[in-house]
């Protein structure tokens, strides 16, 4: 009489741990990109609140606020004034609440390092009604000189038009337009691209391009805007 078997064979074993393997194959990679969409969803959402936020200072005030420089709303020291700051998400928020609060784009760091790529914490906004000019430089402070380089070469730099953009640099967290600061209108420093770059979720879900959202008068200017994949497009609210 053969003794009783207890437990399992290393084959046995082998072929459980296998099977573990390739479900973990097949699982994770579609949890990830579950994760970047639900992302893709919180952007789209935040920056609807943001829209509805900015139509509803402009109709308090006739204007749209200053840019935001996404860091700069919370690093507002060195003794410059308040009105001199790219901070125009931080009047959504005070001394009137259009936004309860500052909102973070979940695709950039978690702290304010740096004003360029997607390392700042918050959403970018462009915004027509507010330009460097004179009376907004910065003064005692190293953004002086960067202020001045936008002034001389910001075409149309001091024509002011009721629009705005927001933005975010989606999910390859690298921000492929940086001249928003003189939106609607075309940088002409050298070194900033031609167009607007749209997310294209159908080139992968870590495909190149920024998430933005339009309005007031956006279609004034002579910005470009390029839909990831399908060729030049003309500009259109998100």
């Amino acid at each position: 009489m053969s003794p009783r078997r207890l437990g399992f064979t290393l084959i046995e074993l082998l072929i459980v741990v296998a099977i573990i393997a390739i479900l973990a194959a097949i699982a994770v990679p579609n949890f990830l990109e579950a994760q970047t969409r639900a992302k893709i969803a919180r952007v789209k959402n935040d920056m609807r609140t943001m829209a509805t936020g900015l139509e509803s200072y402009f109709v308090d005030s006739n204007s749209y606020t200053r840019d935001s420089d996404s860091d700069l709303d919370v690093l507002d020291g060195a003794g410059r004034p308040f009105n001199k700051l790219a901070n125009g998400a931080v009047q959504l928020t005070t001394p009137i609440a259009y936004l309860t609060s500052l909102l973070q784009d979940p695709f950039s760091a978690s702290l304010p390092t740096s004003s360029s790529g997607g390392t700042a914490i918050g959403y970018r906004i462009g915004s027509g009604s507010w330009v460097y000019d004179p009376a907004f430089l910065p003064t005692a402070d190293t953004q002086a000189a960067d202020a001045l380089s936008w002034l001389t070469n910001s075409a149309n730099s001091f024509r002011r038009v009721h629009s705005y953009v927001t933005l975010s640099p989606g999910p390859d967290k690298s921000r492929e337009r940086i001249g928003y600061k003189c939106f609607p209108w075309k940088s002409t420093l050298a070194t900033e691209q031609a167009v607007y770059l749209d997310y294209d979720p159908s080139n992968g879900t870590l495909s190149k391009g920024d998430i933005y959202r339009f309005g007031g008068s956006f279609t004034t200017g002579d910005w470009d805007r390029t839909v990831a994949g399908r060729g030049p497009q003309g500009p259109e609210a998100n």
